[in-house]
């Protein structure tokens, strides 16, 4: 009997599985991970390079994350496993987040916040509206098109760098050059999945780029942001402000540098946090798992293994 490997010991999820699944074999929890024909995995790469080593008869993998670049690609497309991922799942929680980090700088938040802490009234601060400001997004994927609806209801422009360009919704223009986008925003959001060509796309050729009035937002992956280049922007008032919720290293160690950046204002890569993940991502794979039992392939978020997304 074909079996399926699921990440956690989730009952609803289990039920689930076996119901969209009647002639396969669910085992949960990766204590002998091997002899998978489907395995559900967080997407950490020692995880799944067991699962695939120990399963001669693999055929697909599904991640619970939407980035997949700790997998190994290359021996997913060596054998002609399909990958898919949790693509969507995020777009509401992080684009809140970006939201979060524009409000919070243009209506002062953060020195509010600091100026209590301080136990201080200090109102001295230049405030701003982020209504009619243009939005920069790089990655058009789910969460770029969640933040560029968003920005609409604030009566934002919203220009697009993608790899492929062309018509989106809720998008003023899309294009494959980021220099164009960088250069008209006053915010610029990253969300870029971290590959060979992303990996470290933001650094101080493209802040320079900037307005110095603009603030820098990522919430995709660390390695596509060169730090160095973004402290040293901040530190030379190069551009006005950023927030990340990813950085290099991860988690950042106490007392590291980055903590100490003027302007610069720090999550813990928590900005895709919501009590609805499980539920989201159960959707995905169960609608992926019928469509593979009745055709022998999933039907979304297929990842493209040489482009890594």
């Amino acid at each position: 009997m074909p079996k399926i490997l699921l990440l956690s010991d989730d009952p609803e999820l289990t039920a689930k599985t076996k119901a969209a699944a009647p002639g396969y074999d669910v085992i949960v929890g990766f204590e002998n991970p091997g002899g998978a024909d489907i395995a559900v995995t967080q997407g950490f790469g020692r995880t799944v390079g067991a699962v695939i080593d120990n399963s001669p008869n693999l055929r697909w993998v599904q991640t619970w994350s939407a980035g997949v670049d700790a997998v190994p690609l290359d021996k997913l497309k060596e054998r002609g496993i399909y990958l898919t991922n949790a693509s969507g799942v995020h777009a509401k929680p992080i684009s809140e987040s970006v939201f979060a980090f524009m409000l919070a700088a243009a209506r002062g938040l953060y020195h509010s916040a600091e100026a209590q802490y301080e136990g201080k009234w200090n109102p001295r601060v230049e405030l701003r509206e982020i209504h009619g400001a243009v939005l920069g997004i790089l990655g058009a994927g789910a969460i770029g098109a969640e933040t560029a609806r968003i920005a609409k209801a604030f009566g934002m422009k919203t220009l697009g760098f993608a790899r492929r360009e062309g018509a989106r919704e809720n998008f003023d223009t899309v294009t494959a050059d980021i220099n164009a986008v960088l250069s008209e925003s006053d915010y610029v959001v990253n969300i870029l999945p971290h590959t060979k060509d992303t990996r470290g796309i933001m650094g101080a050729e493209q802040f320079a780029k900037m307005k110095p009035s603009a603030m820098y937002i990522s919430v995709g992956r660390g390695p596509t942001t060169d730090f160095d280049a973004l402290a040293a922007a901040l530190n030379s008032a190069a551009i006005a402000a950023a927030g990340v919720d990813v950085t290099v290293p991860e988690p950042l160690p106490d007392g590291h540098p980055l903590f100490s950046v003027p302007n610069l204002y720090i999550t813990p890569h928590i900005s895709g946090g919501t009590p609805y993940y499980q539920s989201r991502a159960s959707e995905i794979f169960i609608e992926n798992l019928k469509s593979f039992v009745s055709t022998g392939k999933p039907c979304r978020n297929i990842v493209d293994l040489d482009a890594g997304y």
